[in-house]
């Protein structure tokens, strides 16, 4: 068999490393790394890294699983109720007056405009739930 290319085994190394290379293909790198002694040491060198890693300085919580996963839900019940009353708030705000005579409508406007203060309120509220709505949304995404 012809020998490996040497990029190919540098393209292998991260799956070296990770241990989930065939022994077929493990072996091939092995023997690889026997003759390129450059190769070798960055290699050792990589593995006491992942080791030292592993096995001291920072570990996380063993239930950082579960509380990540109740604050994701936590939140998305947030986005949930701003979403419904911002709509809520929205369409109350936004409500119409409608005059019929003949079959046919006379007269139309928002009720904003007769009662200025409570359906005005409606839509201050309206407008902070769809922010929070929209501020929520932006951090779950992770771009906040």
């Amino acid at each position: 068999m012809s020998p490996m290319p040497r990029h190919v085994i540098v393209d292998l190394l991260p799956l070296y490393l990770a241990d989930e290379l065939s022994p077929e293909t493990r072996q091939v790198v092995e023997e690889y790394l026997q003759t390129d002694e450059a190769l070798a040491a960055s290699v050792r060198a990589a593995s006491a890294e992942a080791l030292s890693f592993e096995g001291g300085g920072t570990t996380a919580p063993p239930d950082i699983e579960l509380r990540s996963v109740a604050r994701t839900r936590a939140l998305l019940a947030w986005q949930r109720w701003l979403f419904g009353l911002a709509l809520g708030f929205s369409a109350v705000g936004l409500s119409l007056e409608a005059t019929l005579r003949g079959g046919r409508v006379a007269n139309l406007h928002l009720m904003l405009r007769d009662f200025p203060i409570p359906f005005g309120t409606c839509l201050l509220a309206a407008a902070g739930c769809w922010l929070g709505y929209y501020a929520l949304r932006r951090r779950l995404n992770g771009r906040g």
